[in-house]
């Protein structure tokens, strides 16, 4: 009986070590399975970071030589020369010209009663000499032109005067040049026939017109006048050129 007892016992035991060994297969590795499995996944993470760091660096790489890659030189805009305009009451300021095509196109232009014929697109220059028996104290005249044949190109005053120090001026007047001068204490000196005025202008169109300066009052110096009711007295001579 002790004997049957005994083996039971035994076949208990059997029974419930071989019911442990099947839970422990179906619950999972063993300690040093599961470490092996930990490094393997560590490992595949390492290698998917690494990879993702060389391509982050080669995103970078590229980019840094998109950056370095010389540009194409920007061509600057030229810029855009002075140019006279016919609504600016025949006036421009000084300044390069802007180049003009051959024409073929005249107008004719009476200077100091002369005829000049000029092309449509030319550069002219006005110029009004004075020729007095002594220096003059002060001086008012009106230069008259058609601006719709030339536009006039303004400079510095000592340039359109370069005789007349202290002038003052007005070329916005429609084809009209008024100017006026005064110095009573050393006077300007014309006794070696000087320029009074010389203005440039440019031909427009085609036409005539005529370029006059007109004297209305002139002084000599500490003495008498040498316009009388607008006509010029005395030994005065007035030569206007074209060229």
């Amino acid at each position: 009986m002790k004997k049957i007892i005994a083996m039971a016992l035994l076949c208990v035991m059997i029974l419930t070590l071989c019911v442990f060994t099947g839970c422990k297969g179906s619950e999972g590795a063993t300690p040093d399975e599961a470490s092996t499995n930990t490094q393997v996944t560590e490992t595949t993470t390492e290698t998917t970071q690494t990879e993702a760091e060389t391509t982050a660096t080669e995103a970078v790489t590229t980019e840094a030589k998109e950056e370095n890659k010389p540009q194409p030189e920007k061509t600057k805009p030229a810029q855009n020369e002075q140019t006279v305009r016919p609504d600016d009451g025949g006036n421009s300021v000084s300044g390069k010209p802007a180049d003009r095509e051959e024409s073929d196109k005249t107008a004719t232009i009476t200077v100091g009663g002369k005829d000049y014929t000029v092309n449509v697109g030319d550069r002219v220059v006005y110029t009004c000499y004075l020729k007095t028996p002594k220096a003059i104290e002060n001086i008012q005249a009106t230069l008259t032109y058609d601006d719709s044949v030339l536009w006039l190109r303004q400079g510095k005053a000592k340039e359109m005067f370069p005789n007349l120090s202290g002038t003052i001026y007005n070329a916005n007047i429609t084809g009209t040049v008024l100017f006026n001068a005064t110095e009573p204490m050393e006077g300007y000196d014309f006794t070696g026939k000087g320029v009074l005025v010389t203005l440039n202008f440019d031909v427009a169109k085609e036409g005539k017109t005529e370029i006059a300066t007109a004297i209305e009052f002139m002084d000599e110096l500490g003495g008498n006048s040498y316009v009388d009711n607008f006509s010029i007295v005395g030994n005065i001579t007035i030569t206007e050129t074209l060229s």
